[in-house]
């Protein structure tokens, strides 16, 4: 289990209100799951970002990174190598 960032965690919240918790319990159990390589909070951050704020848009990108997580990479607007500054912009 890789336990969310506080920052990852306050977006969560923020776009999916009372589900946030099973979400965020679901996102946990991700990068372990899908053994990409990649840095987990950037999975995670892909699966948020790529869902917009839609629960049944989450659940497509959880299964999509089960897939092939190089799309959800995509999806989430984090492929390429400037990742880690998209991320502080949209997590904070």
């Amino acid at each position: 289990m890789v336990e969310l960032t506080s920052r990852l965690r306050q977006r969560l919240d923020s776009d999916f209100g009372a589900a946030a918790p099973d979400l965020a319990a679901e996102l946990e159990r991700l990068p372990e799951s899908i053994n990409s390589g990649q840095d987990p909070e950037r999975i995670q951050a892909s699966v948020v970002l790529g869902a917009r704020g839609s629960v049944r848009e989450f659940a497509a990108m959880v299964e999509l990174a089960r897939v092939d997580w190089r799309d959800l990479l995509v999806c989430g607007g984090l492929e390429n190598a400037d990742y880690v500054a998209v991320m502080r912009r949209q997590l904070g």
